[in-house]
């Protein structure tokens, strides 16, 4: 008996190389896997395969489950087949090495990916079958050969559970006989399942770690649904990947809603995902007076081979008190400014009231409630008083906490650093719409006053332009916080010095800086007591003397100069301004006189005004019908002839 196989190359390398990563590292792997597929296998071309029909087999694989992807590990395979020159069926056995990458499309559908190779050992049945026979006076004799095998496929599955699933499989497999024929080769297709076994203990459950590296800041607390206040790492212990993970997080009356955090499409198993803690918190967080720690709850949704679930994890938020700030954005302290903080918006509306009908005609409002507002602090006592523990002059240079009072505790306590000063100072301005910026010097706060007027305006107002600070095109009065107790006008001296000769100037626009951070807005109760009315209206007297004298006075005599060398109607209209700030109506009426006699509608308007304040009705409608005789639509008249109409109704004329 002798055998004509020939091509009988050894190709051990092969189940060498599968050894090898059968025996990789197993910490790689998160589970076995075993497949049973019963299979047949379909010829494609019949003159190049000895097998004259399909075959019949099956394969085993033992799979490591490696990176939630891939696939290697051994396979064992089976085939039946018949040849042209046998009526039994022939077999072989194989064995080789698989590898395949595999995927979830949807919840319960695994689709994969395979390719095998490997070596067979067969017995090849030669006997004779008919006259066309090519073995002619043979008997049957069997003959053993070996050789080289591989194949592709892919399987679509349905996952039972996360451990077993059943699917359909199909590839393509060539069995080779020679370098010229196959032994049978052609497209596959069977029926596979698996089963997987787990070499780690699964928990059914998520895993949260929580990361909070710095306490969160009430002051902020609207920044949060932005910022991150921690984060929470989530570990998928469930013995399948988890989909539609959807995080949230609350914390009962801290908390206005349960604020939705990260949305995850899908986690495989034992693997982690970052998700920054955000939150929509409540006002609730403003009682934290001391540094002090609040229960909250993580909640986790999502769905597992298409079954839904919830886990709640309870976490616990530590938080500084309400008045902690850090400089490392000076913006932040707008925070504590607010239009609606109660005891700024008390006092303010109360000073306002007192000194309306004291108001200067020609004067910028502004600055006159910007004054009556600064000299109410004086009156009442509030001092500024350098902060021991965390003084501005040290901590707004450091990455490092700060405590700044609200409005309602500077009043109460009387006293404050600059930078609590500027914070209830602006507070009061912004409560009777008077916008403001904030100057951050080396060793000051300065509150700067939009006067909400143009340079050619202020021109006729103050001394020089020098006089003011222009931001962004905006002229402001700068006052200093740390010059309190000295009155307005030295706060608005020492403010232009400091602001002159600092080598370091922050400037931050109160009402831009609101939105990036929210103005809180406490309701809480000031303990103090409203200034007296009389001292106020003497300290505001005072403050306004100095104004007129260092910046009317000294205007005034320039605008005379002016006129002289060039005596117009306009320049005639603008002494006269002078003197109605100065409070010299006489004058004021004389200057407008000679203007208005030559019809100037400026002129006539500002006598119309200043008779209205005289209380001489019939010349101020005399002056403002003129006016609108030249122009109906004159704002200035319009509204002097409605004040007119008031007066008289009032008065009972």
């Amino acid at each position: 008996m002798s055998t004509f196989i020939k091509y009988t190359h050894k190709h051990n390398y092969y189940l060498i190389l599968g050894l090898i990563l059968f025996l990789i590292n197993p910490g790689f792997s998160t589970d076995f896997s075993f497949r049973l597929t019963p299979e047949v296998v379909l010829p494609l071309n019949q003159n190049q395969s000895i097998a004259i029909d399909q075959s019949y087999g099956g394969v085993i694989n033992a799979d490591l489950n490696l990176f939630n992807f891939l696939t290697v590990g051994p396979e064992l395979s089976f085939q039946l087949y018949k040849t042209d020159y046998s009526k039994d069926f022939s077999t072989t056995l194989g064995t080789g090495i698989s590898t395949g990458v595999y995927f979830a499309p949807f919840s319960r559908l695994m689709l994969s990916v395979n390719g095998s190779i490997g070596m067979y050992f067969g017995v090849y049945e030669f006997g004779k079958s008919g006259a066309d026979s090519t073995i002619i006076d043979a008997e049957k004799m069997n003959y053993m050969m070996n050789n080289i095998y591989y194949r592709g496929f892919a399987d679509l599955s349905f996952r039972v559970n996360p451990n077993f699933t059943i699917g359909l499989e199909a590839g393509y497999t060539d069995y080779i006989f020679d370098k010229n024929q196959s032994l049978f080769s052609g497209l596959q297709a069977g029926l596979t399942t698996k089963l997987t076994i787990e070499t780690k203990k699964y928990h059914n459950k998520i895993e949260l770690d929580l990361l909070q590296e710095e306490n969160i800041y009430p002051l902020f607390a609207s920044s949060y649904k932005e910022y991150p206040l921690a984060y929470v790492y989530l570990t998928n212990r469930n013995n399948a990947e988890i989909r539609n993970l959807r995080v949230s997080y609350k914390a009962d009356k801290y908390t206005s809603s349960a604020f939705v955090c990260k949305e995850v499409k899908s986690l495989q198993k034992n693997k982690s995902v970052e998700i920054p803690l955000m939150a929509d918190f409540s006002t609730e967080l403003f009682q934290f007076s001391e540094n002090g720690q609040f229960p909250g709850q993580v909640i986790i949704e999502y769905s597992l081979l298409g079954k839904k679930y919830t886990e709640i994890k309870e976490v616990v938020i530590s938080s500084y008190n309400r008045n902690t700030f850090n400089w490392s954005d000076p913006e932040g302290i707008v925070s504590l400014i607010s239009p609606n903080d109660g005891a700024a918006l008390e006092l303010s509306k109360t000073v306002i009231g007192i000194v309306r009908d004291d108001v200067h005609l020609g004067i910028n409002q502004n600055l006159e409630y910007s004054m009556a507002l600064f000299e109410s602090l004086n009156t009442m006592g509030i001092i500024y008083e350098r902060d021991l523990q965390t003084p501005y002059d040290e901590y707004h240079y450091l990455d490092d906490v700060d405590y700044i009072q609200f409005p309602y505790q500077t009043m109460t306590y009387k006293a404050g650093d600059c930078d609590d000063l500027a914070v209830l100072y602006a507070s009061m301005l912004s409560s009777v719409g008077i916008k403001s910026a904030l100057l951050f010097t080396e060793d000051d706060v300065i509150c700067g006053i939009d006067l909400k007027i143009s340079a050619s305006s202020a021109s006729k107002q103050f001394s020089s332009l020098d006089r003011l600070v222009s931001i962004d095109d905006v002229l402001y009065l700068p006052v200093s916080m740390k010059k309190l107790g000295k009155g307005y006008f030295e706060a608005w001296n020492t403010a232009l010095d400091e602001i002159n000769t600092s080598e370091e100037l922050i400037v931050t626009v109160v009402s831009d800086a609101w939105e990036n951070y929210t103005p809180i807005g406490l309701s809480e109760k000031a303990v103090f007591e409203l200034p007296n009315e009389k001292d106020l209206r003497k300290r505001i007297a005072s403050s306004y003397n100095k104004y007129q004298k260092n910046e009317i006075v000294p205007l005034g005599k320039a605008l005379l100069k002016v006129y002289k060398e060039d005596p117009t109607d306009t320049n005639s209209n603008a002494v006269g301004m002078a003197y109605l700030r100065m409070g010299n109506y006489d004058q004021a009426l004389t200057w407008f006189g000679k203007a208005a006699a030559n019809d100037n509608v400026a002129a006539m308007s500002n006598m119309g005004q200043l008779y209205l304040l005289k209380n001489d009705f019939t010349n101020a409608k005399k002056y403002f019908e003129k006016v609108l005789a030249i122009n109906p639509e004159h704002s200035g008249a319009l509204q002097g002839m409605e004040r007119l109409n008031n007066q008289q109704i009032g008065s009972g004329e």
